[in-house]
């Protein structure tokens, strides 16, 4: 209740010049869904060494870049609108955003190995997978690196705690007999939200819609440098 889905995402990101050509910055369920009108300009977006890599609120003032779109009208995917959300997420709650996700939603769905924080924790970067690239006919080791739009990139987890996310939206946001999330909130998180087309495929607040076989599900991405996953939800066979 902090955050309207109808007001301009400009209403908590006071400090940002959201406002450019294309007039008032998108709605929060604008963002939410992807089309607030930014590209999937991503280079730079990573740092290579702790040294370079700058805070949300700072990396957000210095590197936005402008809108190429309109907002509301084509969804385009990319991590800035993921950004701008996760400020404004910060700004309301006072917090940095990877530990206001972790009060709202790790810590309360027991995700004990899950963190959007950077530099990692040891705790956990001492437990990560080995990221690999394939250079010249072999696959090298990628060393680790340093995420600064961490709302839409720097999450790292395990597959038990992923399912523990997964089943609190199985089940109206509830896990463990523990309301976590509002069973409203999931409705939205689980059923189409905005589309281009009828009959394209939509968005949800948080997922893409596809087809598996005959199958309706949601699907998520997520790639780091030398790191691939796919989450996948098909909410009506559980």
């Amino acid at each position: 209740g902090q955050i309207a889905l109808d007001l301009p995402v400009s209403d908590y990101l006071t400090e940002l010049p959201l406002e450019d050509e294309y007039g008032a910055a998108g709605t929060v369920a604008q963002l939410l869904t992807l089309k607030g009108g930014y590209a999937d300009a991503v280079v730079r977006t990573h740092a290579p060494t702790v040294e370079e890599w700058q805070p949300l609120a700072d990396y957000l003032q210095d590197n936005l870049p402008p809108r190429v779109l309109p907002p509301g009208k084509v969804h385009s995917y990319n991590s800035w609108e993921h950004a701008l959300l996760g400020q404004a997420m910060a700004e309301v709650t006072g917090q940095p955003f990877d530990q206001a996700m972790a009060d709202t939603l790790f810590q309360p769905l027991g995700m004990a190995q899950t963190t959007f924080t950077q530099p990692i924790p040891e705790s956990l970067a001492a437990n990560l997978a080995t990221g690999y690239a394939f250079i010249d006919g072999e696959y090298e080791e990628v060393p680790l690196d340093y995420v600064n739009l961490s709302p839409g990139i720097a999450l790292v987890t395990t597959g038990e705690d992923m399912g523990r996310f997964m089943l609190a939206l199985l089940n109206d946001g509830e896990l463990d007999g523990k309301p976590v999330l509002a069973p409203s909130t999931v409705a939205r998180m689980l059923n189409r939200q905005g589309a281009v087309h009828p009959r394209s495929r939509g968005r949800t607040y948080g997922f893409s819609e596809v087809t598996l076989g005959d199958r309706q599900a949601l699907y998520q991405d997520g790639n780091g440098i030398g790191h691939g996953n796919r989450m996948i939800l098909a909410p009506e066979h559980k």
